[in-house]
């Protein structure tokens, strides 16, 4: 059994929440700054168009923002910043600041019920320097993974407590808080066997105290169905899912060290060797929560492994495997700090792992911020801008995002017509410069500059690129699973963008996606070859095929003079 160190009042959260706030200001502070990205406008469109008993309750309501996850604790977030902040994005991102800190505290205070003072100070300052916690705290769209792992704290710190001292008052509390960390992100379900996994009391103790985290499991399941029609979560329908997505799951999984330290085995063999060490002296204590929890952190990614891909960019998939290597360096090196000697080498170690984490998070911010800022700055101007304007989108603004704010632009105050959207040399080519003023991202001023007297020259060497190759096109809409399939060739090599009006989607070749409802409008699609060359599909549309579904088949050479 293993022992821990007694009862540590909360009179020393003060302190330790001063300090991370401090450090996460210190770090991550000048996000106050920043403005709407990514999924914000979508997501804040959500919130004030739906009551929160409408989205946490009707499946057309919730489906109207997500069809294949279930977070609806995520627009209740919005909804709330919403009414105390409006549309000022300062209020939002300190809320997320703020549920940093505290979960660096949590995650301190959890260490403590094991080590030393300086032990959890480490893991919770370990936790605040990585990479997945540098994401959270510049995507607002992020907070349902830190808001969900900060309730998931409060849950198990209760039942640590409960373990302890046996008041039997804990265990309603901690339900409910899991059963929020749940509804903010569905990762978190699987954890709720955790309680029962602890080196802690007996197996009966840990059930009597930890049963109500299994109800609100055995409850989710049903309220998932009825939300989602379905069980698995991820991008790619469950159905879809084969021995293949198993297999690069498990390739990408051994990636995941590198995207989160710099020199990862240094620092992390020492880490293991240690738990192996402490592992083999209590016998079988903790053998299976080392065996299953691995198990419980990675299953849930398995779906993502085929669409996004887990890689660079996924960084938000790792907060809660984040938190585990935290807590876990932590509580497993302070526990092997008897004397002097050995503290100051445990410490070392923890030292190296804090160094290596930040290391990598400033290549990664490096990396992100600035795709961000991108975003951000033509956010601004697709609401600022006029009819006269055209703004012409780069590749890192994606459809959903354009499509958020121009909703949002009456809330923003702005009443009159709206700017031309351009997102490919295409439509660019049929701008009226006489009439229009072109305004693009320019990435070494990080402003929006104007460039309508360059757009001649682009759009020539644009033609010069384009060819009458022959594309294929299949896609299909089952409107019973709400999925989206498709087929896109006959070219393996190279790259496939789907165009919708005003945006633009790299889409892989040959894909499945859940959705709620096949596109209205027609689109295209470009096909960059590797050599060089353009061509293009001509408009596109979607055409009923049966009672369940709607389909386009294609093949052919498009011309890109065709009008949409």
């Amino acid at each position: 059994m293993i022992a821990v160190r007694g009862s540590h009042a909360w009179r020393s959260i003060a302190p330790v929440f001063g300090v991370s706030m401090l450090v996460v200001l210190a770090l991550y502070g000048g996000v106050l700054k920043g403005w709407w990205c990514c999924d914000d406008p979508q997501i804040l469109k959500h919130a004030v168009t739906y009551s929160p008993w409408e989205y946490f309750s009707k499946p057309e309501a919730w489906r109207a923002l997500i069809p294949y996850s279930l977070t609806p604790w995520l627009s209740l977030t919005y909804d709330l910043d919403h009414t105390i902040w409006g549309l000022n994005p300062l209020g939002y991102y300190a809320h997320n600041l703020v549920v940093i800190t505290l979960c660096a505290c949590l995650i301190h205070q959890i260490s403590r019920q094991w080590v030393d003072m300086w032990h959890a100070v480490g893991g919770a300052l370990l936790f605040l320097v990585g990479s997945p916690i540098m994401v959270a705290s510049q995507q607002l769209m992020v907070r349902h993974y830190i808001e969900g792992l900060f309730f998931y704290l409060v849950a198990l710190w209760l039942l640590i407590r409960e373990l302890q001292q046996g008041t039997g008052r804990s265990g309603w509390l901690a339900g409910l808080a899991f059963a929020i960390a749940a509804t903010a992100k569905e990762l978190y379900l699987p954890l709720g066997f955790v309680p029962l996994l602890l080196p802690m009391g007996s197996f009966k103790k840990r059930l009597q105290v930890a049963w109500p985290l299994l109800l609100v499991m055995l409850l989710y399941v049903p309220w998932r169905w009825y939300m989602l029609g379905d069980v698995v979560g991820g991008y790619t329908p469950a159905g879809s899912l084969g021995r293949s997505d198993l297999t690069a799951a498990l390739g990408q999984f051994a990636n995941i060290p590198g995207l989160l330290l710099v020199a990862p085995w240094f620092g992390l063999s020492a880490v293991g060797l240690t738990t192996i060490f402490l592992l083999l002296k209590n016998k079988k204590n903790g053998w299976v929560l080392l065996v299953v929890l691995p198990v419980l952190l990675l299953v849930p990614l398995i779906p993502l492994a085929r669409m996004p891909g887990i890689g660079a960019g996924s960084e938000r998939y790792f907060i809660v495997l984040w938190a585990v290597v935290s807590i876990g360096a932590s509580v497993v090196l302070g526990r092997v700090a008897g004397g002097f000697v050995a503290r100051l080498c445990t410490l070392a170690v923890l030292v190296v792992l804090v160094v290596s984490a930040w290391i990598n998070t400033r290549q990664v911010r490096t990396r992100i911020l600035p795709e961000l800022q991108e975003q951000q700055v033509q956010g601004r101007a697709l609401v600022t801008a006029g009819s006269r304007d055209v703004i012409y989108l780069t590749s890192a603004v994606a459809t959903w995002y354009v499509s958020g704010i121009m909703d949002l632009r009456k809330d923003f105050g702005q009443t009159a017509p709206p700017p031309l959207l351009v997102a490919d040399e295409l439509d660019l080519d049929r701008v009226s410069l006489m009439d229009h003023r072109v305004m693009r991202y320019d990435h070494v001023s990080r402003t929006m500059i104007d460039i309508t007297p360059s757009v001649p020259q682009i759009t020539a060497e644009w033609r010069k690129k384009i060819r009458p190759a022959s594309l294929t096109v299949a896609m299909e809409f089952d409107t019973g699973t709400k999925t989206m399939q498709w087929q896109l060739g006959p070219y393996g090599k190279g790259s496939y963008t789907l165009l919708p009006e005003g945006g633009r989607h790299p889409v892989p070749a040959q894909g499945a996606l859940r959705m709620d409802k096949p596109p209205d409008n027609v689109f295209r699609f470009r096909y960059d070859a590797p050599e060089g060359w353009i061509a293009y599909t001509p408009p596109l549309h979607f055409v009923p095929a049966g009672s369940r579904s709607y389909r386009v088949v294609w093949h052919g050479t498009g011309i890109p003079g065709e009008r949409r």
